[in-house]
């Protein structure tokens, strides 16, 4: 039994105790975010994201001025009007040829994809033919015209550039769900 003269023992300051309780929370957060940057579905859709601007994206400007299908259609209509705007009226030499190869180029990127995008990976590559075989029409009747097409071919040069529009507007919602997906599947460990 405790002696009633004894003066009661001081309390353990508790700050070290939630200094390292803080400290435990710290490295399980910093643990957290660094496997989560490490996952490989993670890794793999930033890869992909990086090799699509690097092939598609460069391509479709250096031909277009843009990666947009709302641009390409822009195209399509001064085609139409008679005037080839700048960028497109280059496109029939090296940027065209480009444009043709970017494709193909890209789909060796995304080969061994996560199991968990692997059909919307099918998705994207029919979607990449489409836009090969787009490109393709409109390179024939680019280099015909050489930059400069009679007022005959402009009419069936800018439906082709309406198909080729259509054809990238499909492959960048295919793209983009592509990407979404796998960052999606990505792991919170």
């Amino acid at each position: 039994m405790a002696n009633t003269t004894d003066s009661p023992k001081p309390r353990a300051s508790r700050a070290p105790l939630l200094i390292n309780i803080a400290l435990v929370v710290g490295a399980i957060g910093i643990f957290l975010a660094w496997r989560h940057a490490r996952d490989p579905r993670r890794l793999w859709a930033k890869r992909v994201d990086e090799t699509h601007q690097r092939y598609i994206d460069t391509a479709l400007r250096r031909c277009f001025g843009s990666t947009d299908s709302a641009e390409i259609r822009r195209v399509a209509d001064a085609v139409r009007g008679g005037t080839l705007p700048r960028p497109f009226n280059e496109c029939h030499r090296g940027p065209m040829a480009e444009l043709l190869v970017a494709p193909n180029s890209f789909i060796e990127s995304i080969q061994n994809p996560p199991l968990e995008v692997y059909r919307l990976r099918e998705r994207e590559r029919s979607s990449l033919m489409r836009l090969t075989a787009s490109a393709r029409l409109l390179e024939q009747d680019v280099s015909r015209s050489a930059g400069n097409p009679p007022a005959e071919r402009r009419e069936p040069m800018a439906s082709k550039l309406d198909e080729l529009a259509v054809a990238v507007q499909q492959e960048r919602s295919a793209f983009d769900d592509l990407v979404r997906a796998a960052r999606d599947a990505a792991t919170l460990f």
